[in-house]
């Protein structure tokens, strides 16, 4: 029989595993991305009270571990979402920077520029 412990651990390794699931370009991943953050601290808190009143066995041990390993995942996993996000904004904004050099009115009505659109 499971102790609540090692429900709490496998339940914690569960949501863990489904963050690392989650598709972070999709817009409705973020809703479960904060339920399942705020269900790992309610985990979390719940594993603390019950580990002040008792101890660690190894199979404990081992199933925190890979949940630390699977975290660590999920953070180089969320800095690498990041990095893709301010790549893509500095190239908006470059991009921005640029056509606005080219589409002034004063170029267009000097006659300087000729716009194949208009």
């Amino acid at each position: 029989m499971k102790s609540q412990l090692d429900n709490y651990l496998s339940e914690l390794l569960d949501i863990t595993e489904g963050i690392l699931d989650l598709d972070l370009n999709d817009e409705e991943s973020d809703g479960k991305l904060l339920e399942f953050q705020s269900e790992q601290i309610r985990i979390r808190d719940s594993i603390n009270l019950i580990l002040t009143d008792s101890h660690f066995t190894a199979a404990n041990r081992e199933t925190l571990e890979m949940c630390l390993i699977k975290e660590r995942e999920i953070a180089e996993h969320l800095l690498q979402t990041k990095k893709t996000i301010e790549k893509g904004i500095s190239k908006f904004i470059d991009g921005r920077r640029t056509r606005s050099s080219y589409n002034t009115e004063s170029v267009y009505s000097m006659g300087f520029f000729i716009d194949s659109q208009r």
